[in-house]
């Protein structure tokens, strides 16, 4: 049993945790001790549910840390024994099965199901392995007609403990996960979404970002055009989740009316498909033309948004810092200022619905008056906060010529291999672009330029270029996999 729990503590390890994410480890822990020592009702303890919700808060790793800690902190109390590493490793599969269900969005986080899950893993799993602990130290003699007596009478036990933990997950489950969540986005702590590409120089985010809009804009071959929002739609998918495939589905509908609202003001080609109410012919090749310029603009929208979450202000201060440090300085106040207007907005909107003022309360000419004022408020706001913003600019010396600045980024080997597949994809891709290959004519009609050998290898060179960060993320976590199974 203490062989189980190696793996995952030299994993912990091996991942050098920031010491924000240790002390945030370290009090969930000490939580859930308090919550099996404190509560003074036998077989009735919160212990599993707050290992659960770190699991769900913070990922399946979190979780089972959680879990082994707090039950051997907690035997201090209750007594240490051969049993110990049973309860560990029992609290932490709880912990890590919740992680991998909740975190992993495979289970939506909603008090009844977070309950019912509490409920079911504290009676089926965690009970039943610290049942089978009592069967081996305890019985002399193993066999089913020996343990079985042992499984029933702990039956009713880990009735009372699922019952407690569905209790105190329906009840309190939603708070403390709010809170953990603040928690969590207010420090950066234990970012699962992020992937390898993020840890990349800012110099390789910005040349990869350039080269694939830059393809999606120039080139017109419904082939490549297809590369890159097939790629585009993956990578917003697998960095923003379920909110990017929303908002990548919306972008077809949008594409096609503006194919119709441009081949009804274009009427270049001879394919005429029929004439609209003032006479003027609708023709096949303007409208393909039309969605061919909706599908490049819908990929470089996708590129953007990941873009916007790879590239952050620190990134950008960085990088133009010392060609020019009042505009880098600039982009970055703007960037950082952006998302914290839409979060005032709403924390303003919500203190106005307790006095009965938000902007979906009452009529709509009393909301026309609550959004105004919400308004108003948030420009008082927004000057106050660029106010703060210029003294500690200031303070800062900001202003000074010759003022240094740490940074936290370093060229490393990753970062040149990464940079010679990328250029060896930009080559490839640049002398198709030069022999023709990605080039397609729509006036006066549509000649399709088929795909040959050469094309076709310069359209699959095209395609690694633009899957270079999930190919990096993959590779990584596939060395990461065989070199945890070599521990």
């Amino acid at each position: 049993m203490i062989e189980t729990l190696v793996p995952f503590l030299l994993a912990f390890e091996n991942r050098k945790p920031q010491a924000r994410e240790l002390v945030v480890i370290a009090v969930l822990s000490a939580l859930a001790v308090a919550a099996r020592v404190v509560i003074p009702i036998p077989n009735f303890k919160a212990i599993f549910a707050i290992i659960m919700l770190s699991g769900i808060a913070f990922g399946p790793e979190t979780g089972f840390l959680v879990g082994a800690i707090s039950a051997f902190a907690s035997n201090f109390f209750y007594g240490q024994g051969a049993y110990t590493p049973w309860q560990m490793f029992a609290y932490g599969a709880g912990g890590m099965l919740a992680g991998f269900l909740f975190a992993k969005g495979r289970l939506p986080r909603k008090p009844v199901v977070m309950g019912v899950f509490g409920f079911l893993t504290t009676l089926l799993l965690v009970g039943p392995l610290l049942d089978t602990c009592s069967v081996f130290l305890e019985l002399s003699v193993i066999n089913v007609r020996t343990a079985w007596p042992r499984y029933v009478s702990g039956f009713w036990v880990n009735l009372s403990q699922g019952v407690c933990t569905f209790l105190t997950m329906v009840i309190f489950g939603n708070p403390l996960l709010e809170k953990l969540d603040r928690v969590k986005v207010q420090y950066g702590m234990m970012e699962d979404e992020d992937g390898v590409f993020e840890s990349c120089h800012p110099a390789v985010n910005f040349l990869f970002f350039a080269a694939v809009i830059y393809g999606s804009v120039a080139f017109q071959h419904p082939v490549f055009l297809a590369i890159s929002c097939l790629c585009a739609f993956a990578f917003s998918m697998k960095r923003n989740g379920k909110r990017a495939v929303i908002f990548n589905l919306c972008l077809l509908p949008l594409v096609v009316c503006f194919a119709l609202h441009y081949s009804s003001y274009h009427h270049f080609g001879v394919t005429v498909l029929r004439q609209n109410f003032i006479g003027n012919n609708l023709t096949v090749e303007s409208f393909v033309y039309g969605m061919v310029t909706g599908l490049r603009a819908a990929a470089v929208c996708m590129w953007l948004s990941c873009l916007f979450r790879v590239v952050s202000s620190d990134k950008v201060l960085y990088l133009f810092g010392r060609v020019s440090p009042r505009l880098s300085l600039f982009l970055t106040i703007l960037l950082r200022f952006i998302p914290r207007i839409g979060r005032e907005a709403r924390k303003i909107n919500l203190a106005q619905k307790g006095i009965g003022r938000g902007s979906n309360q009452g009529n709509v000419f009393r909301r026309l008056v609550n959004c105004l004022r919400i308004f108003s408020m948030l420009i008082t706001w927004m000057i106050s906060a660029l106010a703060l913003e210029s003294d500690s600019r200031r303070s800062r010396s900001n202003r000074l010529r010759g003022r240094t600045a740490f940074s936290i980024y370093r060229f490393d080997n990753r970062d040149r291999a990464f940079v010679i597949a990328l250029f060896s994809g930009i080559t490839l891709t640049a002398m198709g672009a030069i022999l023709g290959a990605t080039t397609m004519f729509y006036n006066p009609r549509i000649i399709w330029k088929p795909l040959e050998n050469v094309s076709a290898v310069i359209a699959a060179g095209y395609a690694a270029l633009c899957l270079l960060p999930m190919g990096l993320e993959f590779w990584t976590e596939y060395r990461f996999q065989r070199a945890r199974r070599k521990v």
